[in-house]
Formats: C-alpha cells, sequence, structure tokens
C-alpha cells in the first residue's frame, strides 16, 4: 500500500511524546518507537512461534529540518537498544534471535532503552505456543506477482541455519524477517512489469515468473485551508503483459477532513484494455478540505490474490503441517480433494482475500490460516457429527466442569471431504464474519483437550485456530468464560484449565 500524508494545516510540535507501538500488516509484526530524535522500528515475522529461531531487522528514521539536524538525530537514535527475551544477536541491523518458551517471564515484552539502560518504552509482542517440529522437507514456495517497492512473502520449509535472499529481475529485494516458515522482503521499486523471480534458502532454490506492479501517488498542492483543494494523481506501473486484471483502491484515511471524489474508498477494476502502451494507468481525483488539519490517502494495486499465490503448493504444506503436528492421518485423497475445493473456491476466497488487503493481510497467510481451520472443522465434524455453527445446548455450568475427550483415532478420509468442502467451510465462516471487517483469530486451547467451545455463537472443539473478525468477542468452554479482543492479523490466545463436576 503507497500512502501520501497531505498537509492541511502546517505546525510544529513543541515537545513530542514518546511511545510505543506494534502493529502487525504484510506478513510482520511491526514495533514503532517515537522518540524525539526520530523513530526506532524493529520488524519481525508475523507468525512468531516459541522456540522458533528468527531473523528481524531494525531501522532508524531520524527526525530534523536538514542533513546537519538528521545526522544529529542518527546518532542520537543509535544509542538506543532493543531488550528482548532469549537469546540475541546483532549483524548490523539484522537481529537473530531465538524466541524463549512463551512461559518465560517477559518473552512477549520488546522493551526499547537508552545509553543508561533506563527503559523508555515498550509493547506488546504475540507469540503463538510452542507446537512439535513438522519434520516436513526444505521447500519454497514462490509468489508469482507482488507489489514493486513494498513487502513481498516467501513461503515454505526454510532451513534452520539458512539466510534466505531473493531477487526480481535481476535486482536484490532486501530481507526484512524470517521465521522457520517464511521469510519477508521489500522488493526493489524498479522491479516493475513482467520480470522473474529468484529465491534461495542455504542449498535450496527456486524461480519461476513474476509481475510486479508499482504506485505513484502525488498532489497539486499539499498546504490546504479548508474549503481549498487539491488535484491528486495516482499513477499504476508494471502493467504491460497484464493476462487477467488489477484492481486499485484509493481510500481517504481521515474523511472528516477532507473529502475524495467518489467517495472514502474509490475502486477502479484496470483490464488489459485499459492500460496505456507504457504500461501505466492513470487515475485523477478531487480533493476538498473540510477543515483545518493534516489528512492522508493510501492507495493499493493487486491483481486476483490467488492469482498471484503458489496456491498449489501453500495447500499442500498447510494440510501436512497440520497433519503432522496434530497427530491426525489426512489421507491422500483427501488431500487432493482438499487442494482442488480450495480450487473451487477461487471466486470467493479472492474476494475474500481482497476484501482484507485495506486491513493490512498478508494473502498468502491468511490463506494458510483458513486452510489450518478447515482441517479443524473436518476434524470437529468427525469428532461429534451434531457439532455446526450454532450455538450447542448448554449444561447448567453446575452440571460439568468438562465433558470428557472423545476416544477414538480420527482419519480424515475422502468421504469427510466430500461431505464438507472448502467452499461450504469458506461460506460458513463468513456468514459470521462482519462484513468489511478485519480478520483475527483465536487460538483456544484446554485442559483436558477436545473440550467444546463456542466463541459467540459458533462452535469448534479445543485444541482449535479459529478466526473472527476485529473486536471483542465471548469465548465458552464449559465453566470457563473468557472476553478476548481480537486484533488485526494476529491471533489471540485463549487457554482455559476446567475440573470435572462434583
Amino acid at each position: 500500500m503507497t500512502r501520501l500524508a497531505l498537509a492541511v494545516l502546517l505546525f510544529t510540535p513543541s515537545a513530542f511524546a514518546q511511545s510505543a507501538q506494534l502493529t502487525s500488516e504484510s506478513g510482520l509484526h511491526r514495533a514503532a518507537f517515537h522518540l524525539p530524535a526520530g523513530t526506532v522500528r524493529l520488524n519481525l515475522p508475523g507468525d512468531l512461534t516459541a522456540g522458533d529461531h528468527i531473523i528481524g531487522t531494525v531501522f532508524t528514521e531520524p527526525s530534523g529540518r536538514d542533513r546537519a539536524q538528521q545526522e544529529k538525530n542518527e546518532k542520537e537514535l543509535a544509542a538506543y537498544a532493543i531488550d528482548i527475551g532469549g537469546h540475541l544477536q546483532f549483524q548490523g541491523n539484522r537481529i537473530f534471535w531465538s524466541v524463549p518458551p512463551a512461559s518465560a517471564p517477559g518473552s512477549n515484552v520488546i522493551r526499547l532503552r537508552d545509553r543508561t539502560k533506563k527503559l523508555v518504552a515498550e509493547c506488546q509482542l504475540p507469540i503463538l505456543p510452542a507446537v512439535p517440529s513438522p519434520g516436513l522437507p526444505p521447500s519454497i514456495d514462490l509468489p508469482s506477482g507482488g507489489p514493486a517497492g513494498g513487502f513481498l512473502s516467501v513461503w515454505g520449509t526454510l532451513p534452520g541455519d539458512a539466510v534466505a535472499s531473493l531477487r526480481i529481475g535481476g535486482k536484490d529485494a532486501a530481507l526484512i524477517a524470517q521465521s522457520p516458515r517464511k521469510a519477508v522482503f521489500f522488493t526493489p521499486r524498479e522491479a516493475l512489469g513482467a520480470t522473474t523471480i529468484e529465491a534461495r534458502a542455504g542449498s535450496l532454490s527456486a524461480a519461476g515468473p513474476y509481475q510486479g506492479l508499482g504506485l505513484n501517488l502525488a498532489a497539486s498542492r499539499r498546504d490546504l485551508l479548508s474549503g481549498q483543494s487539491a488535484e491528486l494523481t495516482v499513477t499504476v506501473l508494471g502493467l504491460s503483459g497484464l493476462e487477467d486484471e488489477a484492481h486499485l483502491v484509493i481510500t481517504n484515511l481521515t474523511p472528516t477532513v477532507a473529502a475524495m471524489e467518489g467517495g472514502i474508498a474509490y475502486q477502479v477494476i484496470i483490464r488489459a484494455a485499459d492500460v496505456s502502451p507504457d504500461g501505466t494507468f492513470v487515475v485523477l481525483r478531487r480533493l476538498v478540505a473540510l477543515q483545518n488539519g493534516t489528512f492522508d490517502i493510501a492507495a493499493s494495486v493487486t491483481r486476483p490474490p490467488l492469482a498471484q499465490l503458489p496456491v498449489a503448493g501453500l495447500a499442500a504444506t498447510a494440510i501436512a503441517r497440520w497433519s503432522l503436528r496434530n497427530g491426525i492421518e489426512i489421507t491422500p485423497t483427501a488431500r487432493d480433494l482438499m487442494v482442488a475445493g480450495v480450487n473451487q473456491a477461487r471466486s470467493a476466497l479472492d474476494d475474500f482475500l481482497r476484501a482484507q488487503l485495506p486491513f493490512g493481510s498478508n494473502a498468502g497467510d491468511l490463506l494458510l490460516a483458513l486452510i489450518s481451520e478447515y482441517c479443524f472443522d473436518l476434524r470437529n465434524r468427525i469428532l461429534n457429527p451434531a457439532l455446526g455453527v450454532v450455538r450447542p445446548r448448554r449444561l447448567p455450568r453446575f452440571a460439568y466442569g468438562f465433558q470428557a475427550s472423545p476416544q477414538a483415532a480420527v482419519v480424515i478420509d475422502g468421504p469427510a471431504v466430500q461431505k464438507r468442502t472448502f467452499l461450504q467451510f469458506l461460506g460458513d465462516l463468513l456468514s459470521r464474519m462482519t462484513p468489511g471487517g478485519g480478520w483475527g483469530a483465536i487460538l483456544v486451547a484446554s485442559q483436558p483437550p477436545q473440550q467444546p467451545f463456542t466463541i459467540d455463537r459458533a462452535s469448534g472443539i479445543t485444541v482449535q485456530t479459529f478466526s473472527a473478525t476485529v473486536g471483542p468477542h465471548t469465548v465458552t468452554v464449559g465453566a470457563c468464560v473468557r472476553q478476548v479482543q481480537v486484533v488485526a492479523n494476529q491471533t489471540t490466545q485463549v487457554s482455559c484449565v476446567l475440573t470435572p463436576a462434583r
């Protein structure tokens, strides 16, 4: 996503407040520490799991009106230190971190300290609980399209001791973060149009075709008072050779400050016939300031998400990883049917994935999460055929602490998949999601496991990851009732320890 901040009324703050915030976007957890001298930014993989050996990066963004002031502030920012638990090593701006167990004190807190080691700011870091190593063979799954000058993920089973690298159109992409399951890069801005992509991780390598799309945002005026207007020009780059279509979304992030022609979110479908000979497409929008202040315009352009993802590879990896982690057999016939089912749901799935892009979602990560949840859904229906999306009959709380866990072995076979297709699962999931809302997830665990739970009015069986719209939700496991707040592109954890009824 490309953003353009337009200053409607310029001012210089007299003081800067020190703060910390963490957002999850584009497959990353990004911690930003805002200081008088500028910003210190830490990037970590968005799928952090206890016990991982990961790579992250730290960048400083000095403030200042001129180069001399910026150089002074850069030296000041360099004196700050990132403090997170576990074994930590620095090489330039890269962090090599052994993520500690989730139970370790302070393991989910990022702290920033000054040159005297005084705590300046801190923020919470989402870390998923450790899971058994899936033991999958090393692999790399490459996307076939993405942004020029933006974040791009490469998935697979990456060697733990290898630093991944990526080249697009023969130019190096910068590694931003890496986990055992993916690597996130920042792509070269000049990697536009139809070109090639090549990735390496140790002895592993993969290559394929790639189409890079870029954006330029410009405004005729930047300094506006209430009632004044400016013309916004959005230019899409890299469209030469477009075979399907591209979706452009221009979003006014501050509609109370300025009105944009076409509404808060203006969308355009770009087809091959709309593209200029130089591979560009241009949109003009008029902006009118409603009040003095600062307003923000964001734009994103993408081809259909599934057209850019290694769908078969991601689906196969998600299914195999889930099967090994949960100790549940999925027959080869069932796996083939599940992958075919994902392809059959392309239209609805593309619409859902595209709707999540404004919230910073990573389409590949979200696809992996949905397939994993589908596996849980199939398991649940084998364990309890009566379990659906409607709240089951509740026993009085005094009557039980937990229900006996089913003892029968579970095998997901072809008939189970034919009875419950991925498209049916996706339809039920979308019916309980708030239209236009951001996506997050809730990981529900219990002791003992395999306990029925409800989230609002939907149901499942522990242990399970469950999709939910950003916002508050009620999780009920037996007599355990928890209120949770789901955050965009993060997994919120709920764990209940249940006792037998007397």
